[in-house]
């Protein structure tokens, strides 16, 4: 019995998912128009928006996000080059963007 479980204990370990630990950055504020920066939308999430779609974002294997207009999350695979696009805003609040503006993030994992 003793060694039964020994093996189960070994085995799970072994088969067990890696744990990733990842930090999100903020890189600022940025202009979005109808020529969008980041352009996928990921849905409106409401509650914790960041979280929400840096899970969506890595799940893609994408690692710029963005939160737009307190719910919006956008994404994409070129997002770290396309962000800036538009230039600098002063329009985002409290890290969820606004109308026209991202709130715009990078997951450092490791």
């Amino acid at each position: 019995m003793r060694f039964t479980c020994l093996l189960l204990i070994t085995l799970l370990g072994l088969f067990a998912p890696a744990v990733e630990a990842c930090r999100i950055r903020h890189l600022g504020c940025w202009k979005d128009t109808n020529d969008r920066a980041i352009p996928k939308h990921l849905g409106n999430h409401g509650g914790n928006t960041k979280a929400k779609c840096a899970e969506l974002a890595k799940r893609r294997g994408w690692e710029v996000f963005s939160v737009q207009a307190g719910n919006e999350c956008w994404s994409g695979p070129h997002a770290e080059r396309t962000y800036r696009r538009h230039g600098r805003s002063n329009k985002c609040r409290n890290g969820k963007g606004h109308d026209g503006a991202n709130d715009v993030y990078r997951m450092e994992c490791w």
